[in-house]
């Protein structure tokens, strides 16, 4: 890694058989990632101020770099490596050097540890969501006051006294 340019943020987390890997740089300006069977390398320019971030990354198994996905946003870059052999579980730490890295940490929001039944698909981006919603709000917006009122559960069914008195009680006084 040169002198002069900085590690971005990345964080990492995993499946049984995947890693996915995020490098948090904004409006990052021609990505470069290469990835080989135990060596992953990212560089790039953005964030606020333009500055130039290049990291390499010794990773703690092999991967078939083949199946690898890339997917670039605004905000980020996620990288999915596919794990060479998953029979041998979940990694202890993305990369070799056991050592703290100020710039690596895990992502909590999409960790799936061993002992998590969730399915390895919850990992994957799912944008068929995203279209549901937008449908969603399509509806809501051209919708007639009936539509919208159809969505809302029916709560004519809850419990009424026959007379308001039942909910006013007196309410002592404060005390000096």
């Amino acid at each position: 890694m040169s002198s002069s340019k900085c590690p971005p943020k990345v964080i990492w987390a995993q499946t049984a058989a995947k890693v996915l890997v995020t490098v948090c740089l904004e409006d990052c300006k021609d990505p470069t990632v290469n990835v080989e069977e135990k060596k992953l390398f990212f560089s790039g320019v953005g964030g606020k101020e333009k500055s130039e971030y290049e990291v390499t990354m010794e990773l703690f198994d092999e991967v078939v770099p083949e199946e690898t996905t890339k997917l670039f946003l605004d905000r980020v870059i996620e990288i999915t490596l596919q794990k060479k052999d998953v029979n041998k579980g979940y990694w202890t730490r993305l990369i070799q050097d056991k050592k703290r890295q100020h710039w690596l940490s895990l992502d909590f929001l999409k960790w799936r540890g061993e002992s998590d039944e969730d399915s390895e698909a919850d990992l994957d981006v799912n944008l068929d969501g995203l279209a549901g919603m937008q449908g969603m709000q399509e509806n809501l917006s051209s919708g007639s006051v009936q539509d919208i009122m159809k969505m809302h559960p029916d709560l004519n069914d809850l419990d009424q006294s026959d007379s308001g008195e039942d909910d006013e009680e007196d309410i002592p006084g404060l005390m000096n």
